[in-house]
């Protein structure tokens, strides 16, 4: 397995609140070359990533760090001193001086994807119209840009006194 690979993939998952069915048996993803491969994660079926919490002006409080992911390894890996030591690592780099998931990076990558999606996510928009008519269109796409990146973002980081 690789380690990183796994423990970045556990990462993004925490920081998102995917809690809607992401458990240990079910919808994650991992896969290697077939001789000499270690283990990678991917995500996937993860529409679930950053929902809103109560309202627009509200960060998600969506905790998923009892779901254990992938086969529950996460509680089992937890237990051993270089494992952590090794989140630590990753989590500096992820959450800290403009790392993927720092509050500057996230307002940064989805305000760029949005703008560069915000033309074509029309027909999506419509494809999902008989499912809940009326509730999307390009304004509900462009708050739920903004929600991300001025309201979540900003809440579901890293804030340890001692780890910047």
């Amino acid at each position: 397995m690789d380690v990183d690979s796994y423990i970045d993939y556990m990462l993004l998952n925490f920081y998102g609140g995917n809690k809607h069915d992401w458990y240990p048996s079910h919808n994650w993803v991992a896969g290697r070359k077939h001789v000499g491969g270690k283990y990678q994660f991917f995500m996937w079926d993860n529409d679930f990533l950053n929902r809103r919490g109560g309202n627009s002006t509200t960060a998600s409080t969506a905790n998923v760090t009892g779901h254990g992911g992938p086969r529950n390894m996460w509680n089992s890996l937890k237990n051993h001193l270089e494992f952590r030591i090794r989140v630590a690592d990753r989590a500096q780099k992820h959450f800290f001086s403009g790392g993927m998931l720092s509050p500057e990076r996230v307002a940064a990558d989805f305000t760029e994807l949005g703008e560069r999606i915000s033309r074509t996510v029309i027909p999506e928009i419509a494809r999902w119209t008989d499912v809940a008519p009326g509730s999307y269109d390009p304004d509900t796409f462009q708050a739920s840009i903004n929600w991300i990146t001025d309201v979540n973002g900003p809440d579901r980081h890293c804030d340890h006194p001692d780890a910047s």
